[in-house]
């Protein structure tokens, strides 16, 4: 039903490759990344010419919904930096719809739903924000109650509410012109006390449906707090998330390993890195310690410019993953 746009054919690919190898052949520690050259070297180990990311380096296995959905947004940021990754946009988004379909509601995670609805309202395909909107009506009607907090719920089972379904939530109302939704979530969840320090703007994991707290803390949510605060107009709480991640979550002012491999937290900094980059557009506070970040990443580039989450060590040569590398990726493409 859908068509996939074709964006990189083998020539191409092979060309590429060379490319990547040569760039990195001339020194690990130039004066800092090329966001398009970052994004052809991530795009050359992963992109699929038929519309999709995969897993690992010999292309053999799809990734899962909302890391596909994350690869799709990934590539919308490249797209906003160099327009020739427009076609691959739309690529993406029909490979998401040949292989999920436009009813996404069969997917018990209201969260993985939202960031599908992110990436498709990104997009700037009329007919794919439709699709966004249609599904996040779906979750809304499922999802959003007042009970213990006010807010959505993790998944169908309703045993706990998360900062990866209200961040994004906030998001994906915003950017679907639901601003009544948006400003409910961030009222409701998002500067709520309960699940926030707002002295600092470090918001919890979750409440569980007994009312208890988790305050275990990651780049991703401190990210959609800080892009849910900054499509709001609340500027001076997203400057506070950022702080906060700073402060908590690097070390020697590097964003920690949050998790390798296909492991979810292993792409968690990529979402980090985009909505702190928004920020930043008004704001050149950050602009140092991002661009620090994304030159330490490139830094750590394996011979091919792929770079994994862990950017304290080279990158392996061997078997890396998509996912994984998409958080490196991202801060480059997002970085000042």
């Amino acid at each position: 039903m859908f068509r996939n746009t074709v964006v990189l054919n083998k020539m191409q690919s092979t060309a590429l490759a060379v490319i990547c190898t040569l760039s990195c052949a001339i020194g690990a520690h130039a004066a800092g990344p090329d966001k398009t050259l970052a994004m052809d070297c991530y795009n050359n180990a992963f992109y699929n010419s038929n519309g999709t990311f995969y897993n690992t380096n010999t292309h053999s296995t799809g990734n899962q919904f909302w890391h596909y959905a994350e690869e799709i947004e990934l590539m919308e940021d490249a797209a906003a930096v160099n327009s020739k990754y427009s076609g691959a946009v739309t690529a993406l988004c029909n490979g998401f719809l040949a292989t999920y379909g436009t009813d996404w509601s069969g997917n018990t995670f209201n969260d993985d739903i939202l960031w599908a609805c992110i990436a498709f309202a990104r997009s700037g395909n009329a007919t794919f924000k439709s699709y966004a909107l249609s599904n996040f009506n779906k979750v809304w009607a499922r999802a959003y109650d007042t009970n213990v907090i006010p807010g959505l719920w993790w998944t169908t089972a309703k045993t706990s509410k998360n900062a990866c379904v209200n961040g994004p939530g906030a998001i994906a109302a915003y950017l679907l012109g639901n601003t009544t939704a948006a400003n409910t979530l961030w009222t409701g969840f998002l500067s709520n006390s309960r699940v926030c320090d707002l002295s600092k703007y470090r918001i919890a994991d979750n409440i569980s449906s007994s009312g208890a707290v988790g305050w275990a803390e990651f780049t991703y949510n401190q990210g959609t707090l800080v892009g849910a605060a900054t499509l709001l107009g609340h500027r001076n709480e997203a400057k506070m998330a950022i702080q906060e991640t700073q402060s908590a979550l690097c070390t020697n002012g590097i964003l920690n390993i949050e998790g390798t491999g296909t492991n979810d937290a292993a792409g968690f900094k990529g979402i980090f890195a985009r909505w702190a980059g928004k920020y930043a557009v008004g704001d050149s506070t950050f602009n140092i310690w991002l661009d620090t970040n994304a030159n330490q990443a490139w830094a750590e580039r394996n011979s091919a410019g792929q770079v994994w989450a862990n950017w304290f060590s080279r990158t392996s040569d061997g078997t890396i993953y998509s996912w994984e590398c998409s958080s490196g990726a991202a801060m480059i493409v997002n970085a000042p």
